[in-house]
């Protein structure tokens, strides 16, 4: 399951708290007492951290817990230290055990987002019987189209699973009546399931405007089955389909040189929809080039950043 993408604010100076929530596909906690929790920052000034959950220490707490809490706390005096104005994060799980034997430990990538430094107007230091405090709760688990905003402005959509015809097309559609403008617009491909995955084409058409050719005939040497991941511009700028970790996000590829689909004239890249309405019908189209392969995909997302 692609991330979550969750922003908010850190106030320089004061204690900061976050919750995330981790459950299963039914909703019910789970508990991860004995899984490793990482999270990792890159701030603007390129310079990184790592918080920990086997971290024992005053420079911050980091809790996994039985109710599926994942808590980080950090202390205002260490807040007051950051000079930085925002960093990216991953949030990641790592699962104790294999699932079958030879796997490997799962990982899972839970949420990424922007995080924004709030500095004080006047450089200070607290008493330590100051007791400000920003806390923010998040559940951070990958959601169903019920589950709203994962930030103010991000809601999430959610297609239907697909059966992939041999050497044929599918189409899903999302149909969307907000009227909010476009900031941004991310793609998750869940549980994909085939022999030959570069096989595969992946179009999404928006409401109006010329199809985006997601990804064309990949090799995916991170393949297995199950595997799922999303088109987001918030991918590193050398990731994509043909590297990404399952779970993972990755850039748009053009390959338009060498992919025609109905004699139509294909975009590589989101950023001609920001400022357009959301209102619509929208469909993911995805094609197999090659006989002899049938496969599928358990879902698929819409991830849509409304301008505020």
């Amino acid at each position: 399951m692609p991330a979550a993408n969750y922003n908010f604010v850190i106030e320089q100076g004061s204690a900061f708290k976050i919750t995330f929530l981790y459950t299963d596909e039914t909703g019910n906690p789970v508990d991860i007492r004995d899984y490793c929790v990482l999270m990792q920052w890159l701030t603007n000034f390129g310079t990184s951290y790592t918080f920990s959950n086997r971290y024992t220490g005053d420079e911050y707490d980091f809790q996994a817990n039985s109710d599926g809490t994942i808590v980080l706390q950090i202390p205002a005096r260490i807040t007051n230290t950051y000079t930085f104005d925002s960093f990216v994060y991953d949030l990641d799980l790592q699962e104790p055990r294999e699932q079958y034997p030879g796997g490997g430990l799962t990982t899972y990538r839970l949420s990424t987002g922007n995080v924004g430094i709030v500095k004080r107007n006047i450089p200070t230091t607290l008493p330590d019987c100051a007791n400000i405090s920003a806390s923010i709760n998040n559940l951070a688990k990958s959601c169903d189209s019920e589950c709203n905003n994962l930030d103010v402005y991000s809601i999430i959509y959610t297609g239907s699973g697909l059966n992939i015809p041999d050497n044929s097309s599918i189409t899903d559609t999302i149909s969307i009546n907000d009227t909010r403008l476009i900031d941004n617009v991310e793609i998750a491909i869940n549980g994909l399931n085939h022999t030959n995955p570069q096989d595969l084409t992946f179009i999404l058409a928006p409401p109006s405007g010329n199809k985006i050719l997601l990804s064309a005939n990949s090799k995916i040497p991170n393949y297995k089955p199950g595997f799922s991941f999303m088109f987001s511009n918030r991918a590193l700028p050398n990731i994509y389909l043909n590297n990404v970790i399952s779970g993972g996000l990755c850039q748009i590829k053009d390959k338009r040189e060498t992919i025609n689909y109905n004699n139509e004239s294909l975009i590589s890249t989101t950023n001609g929809l920001i400022g357009a309405s959301a209102t619509g019908n929208w469909n993911l189209i995805i094609v197999d080039s090659d006989a002899g392969d049938i496969g599928s995909i358990d879902s698929w997302k819409l991830i849509i950043t409304y301008i505020p």
